[in-house]
């Protein structure tokens, strides 16, 4: 009794600061974003359409049928997917920064021309290692069927975000009900980086499937009554194959592992849970990384730059990537332990050059450069080397894209704000999953102040978001206006 009350004011605790944490991102969403050139008036408007909008879904489906939602959700779903092909043919761009290196290192092996991948994976970025060798795989299939390999690529790439969004529509139908997954489904619309990103075959997208598939399991495994110990070594698996694609999913593994101690109330159910899913991660990360070894001439364990190099990174203008801070870390020495030592006397240099007072202003700029941009960065990354360039991108990147960035940043808006709604309503809430989602949110935010950081980086954890923005909408289905007093859609 004693721990399930230290676990319930850990919980609150929690919300609160997460709370705070978020009500500070949405301030810059809607009212202080990173791109100075929009017009906030204009954003602000958009947002309070969107709300209507929204209000409007959810006063209209109260005395729907699971038949007419579920139709509701299809015709989202096949909107979804137009988007998707819109954006993957008018904006396919060749492959150019990270993913310049990927491709061509994954063709020249899959046609046998190399034997190892080129010294950017062992010098610099050996966490690139693993989505190569995937590549790699799927592109010797591509010559032997004579495909075309952007093509195949964008192809793979809208079907992986298409079933990372089935996924989600699933796990939100799981924990509330068809009404709430129904309404959270137009967040799939009108979120442009779903399917602004289509064209953008990176790890950033092709991790979306992993979180909301691991959170599934685990709700599926929480709520039966028969433990099937299948689905901890599933989980496990899981995370592991998307962590060795792109480290960042291991907030998710953090966040799922520390979620289990508050959930899982039996201390033999909780080892027994923890011991599988630790397994079969450890098992799965040790095959990949004897995957991974085997396309680089040097040890794993030794190659690429330190994790320091990306915290000091994250230190500099507005802690994102910066090819000046990538160069003196190359030039800091041949070992990775002179690099180390570089980055440290880096680090500390300029936490003490920035100050209290400086650091904060600092983080604030920080802040606003990851959270605070509704696009995620896609018109930047769609603007470079495009196939097909045409008048339509004059409306996403170049001189009119006013519209698309304001309607990005009050879309990106309304998912903080029914985030935050969510959040005060989880203090009351009997239902705790909800706190997973928004630890794992928590912890991207934690590790994007320490890290090198960009809104690009939120794209992985969008299915989360949304997630997260489902409970501030089921908290909205509780208001008198919005009520169903003819039936119960129970989450089935």
């Amino acid at each position: 009794m004693r721990t399930n009350k230290l676990k319930n004011t850990l919980l609150i605790i929690f919300n609160v600061i997460f709370l705070l944490v978020i009500s500070f991102c949405f301030h810059f969403a809607l009212l202080n974003p990173f791109n100075k050139n929009l017009n906030k008036g204009f954003i602000f408007f958009l947002f309070l359409l969107l709300c209507l909008g929204f209000l409007f879904l959810c006063f209209i489906t109260k005395n729907l049928s699971k038949r007419s939602l579920l139709i509701i959700s299809i015709i989202n779903l096949i909107i979804f997917i137009l988007l998707q092909i819109f954006f993957g043919y008018f904006f396919a761009v060749n492959p150019s920064w990270d993913m310049i290196s990927i491709f061509n290192s994954a063709t020249k092996v899959a046609s046998n021309e190399w034997e190892f991948f080129s010294s950017y994976f062992y010098k610099l970025y050996p966490n690139n290692i693993f989505i190569t060798v995937l590549w790699m795989k799927f592109y010797k299939l591509c010559y032997y069927f004579s495909f075309n390999l952007i093509v195949s690529s964008v192809i793979i790439n809208i079907i992986v975000v298409l079933i990372s969004v089935i996924i989600t529509y699933i796990l939100i139908k799981k924990v509330f009900n068809i009404r709430v997954a129904t309404i959270s489904s137009f967040l799939f619309i009108v979120i442009t980086p779903f399917y602004s990103y289509t064209p953008i075959f990176y790890t950033d997208t092709l991790t979306m499937i992993f979180l909301p598939l691991a959170f599934l399991l685990f709700y599926i495994y929480i709520k039966s009554k028969n433990k099937n110990i299948f689905l901890p070594i599933f989980i496990g698996i899981i995370l592991a194959f998307g962590i060795g694609i792109k480290t960042n999913i291991s907030i998710g593994f953090i966040a799922l592992s520390i979620f289990s101690i508050f959930i899982i109330d039996n201390l033999k159910g909780f080892f027994r849970f923890i011991s599988l899913f630790l397994i079969s991660f450890i098992v799965s990360s040790i095959l990949i990384n004897s995957t991974c070894q085997k396309y680089i001439p040097v040890p794993l364990k030794d190659a690429g730059l330190p994790s320091t190099h990306w915290i000091m990174m994250g230190l500099k203008d507005n802690g994102g990537f910066n090819k000046e801070d990538v160069d003196l870390s190359k030039k800091a020495g041949k070992t990775r332990k002179e690099i180390q030592e570089f980055n440290i006397k880096t680090i500390k240099t300029r936490l003490k050059n920035y100050g209290i007072d400086g650091y904060s202003k600092f983080l604030y700029k920080k802040i606003q450069y990851t959270w605070g941009d509704g696009t995620y960065f896609a018109p930047v990354k769609l603007s470079r080397k495009p196939i097909r360039p045409n008048f339509l991108h004059t409306y996403i990147y170049g001189d009119k894209n006013s519209l698309f960035t304001s309607f990005s940043e009050a879309s990106h808006s309304l998912l903080l704000f029914l985030i935050l709604i969510g959040s005060i309503g989880l203090f009351k809430s009997k239902n705790k999953i909800g706190f997973l989602f928004n630890i794992c949110i928590f912890g991207v935010f934690l590790f994007l102040i320490l890290w090198e950081a960009r809104s690009r980086y939120l794209v992985c954890i969008l299915p989360i978001l949304v997630c997260s923005s489902s409970i501030g909408i089921n908290e909205i289905l509780k208001l008198k206006p919005f009520l169903n007093k003819k039936r119960r859609l129970e989450a089935k």
